[in-house]
């Protein structure tokens, strides 16, 4: 951990640094959960600019209060606005039509989720689902219109080229929105074992030139033969 006391206003700046003779010292550093503990051998000045490095491990949803606040002596921050997350967030569980295990025909299932970086006109969304499953073509891609949804296809389907169990799908002129519920719907062959049922699946999106966006995994839904 490296703690300066530097100015932090414009962290852009290239004459922002550091210099050994303007670090604090620190005894110990313990972390617990979403907690980080420093010991000082000396007292922080007061009225002086400090930056600190922390390693920090991103949950795999956006918490309901993305917040954070510094604790000093008997001090405490005014909250602090947490950092945003790539992550895409499934709104439901995924909703198959077929569950049956090794039955050669494709089915559709419908993923429900938001992205939290908007994605270009031209971007594409990358679906995995676990090797076995067989993804076929993508049926319908738009904005999520009720709680419960309906499969209907589109009279236009979105692009979609196929490798096994990857599924690529561009999003086409109007993009997808962040923070906006949304409906992608995909045919899909099971596979014969039923414990891949158990397994995730996971979804990435990214720009028109491949630059990464968000990522998520939601829980695959159960097989039975």
């Amino acid at each position: 951990v490296n703690i300066s006391t530097q100015s932090i206003a414009d962290l852009s700046n290239a004459s922002w640094r550091f210099a050994a003779n303007e670090s604090v010292p620190v005894s110990t550093c313990m972390a617990s959960g979403s907690t980080f503990v420093l010991s000082l051998p000396s007292n922080l000045e007061p009225h002086r600019q400090y930056a600190l490095w922390l390693s920090v491990t991103n949950p795999r949803e956006p918490p309901s209060l993305n917040f954070w606040a510094l604790e000093y002596a008997t001090l405490t921050s005014e909250p602090l606005s947490g950092f945003p997350l790539a992550i895409i967030t499934f709104i439901a569980p995924l909703a198959a039509v077929g569950i049956a295990a090794g039955l050669d025909v494709a089915a559709p299932v419908s993923i429900s989720f938001m992205v939290q970086t908007a994605i270009p006109p031209g971007g594409k969304l990358l679906l995995s689902a676990p090797s076995g499953f067989v993804l076929h073509n993508a049926t319908a891609l738009r904005p999520r219109r009720t709680v419960v949804d309906v499969l209907v296809l589109m009279d236009a389907p979105p692009r979609a080229g196929s490798q096994g169990s990857l599924l690529a799908i561009e999003v086409g002129d109007e993009g997808v929105p962040a923070g906006v519920p949304y409906l992608l719907q995909v045919f899909v062959t099971n596979p014969t074992d039923v414990a891949l049922g158990e397994l995730p699946w996971s979804m990435a999106s990214s720009t028109l030139s491949s630059i990464p966006l968000d990522e998520g995994e939601v829980t695959g839904y159960p097989l039975y033969r």
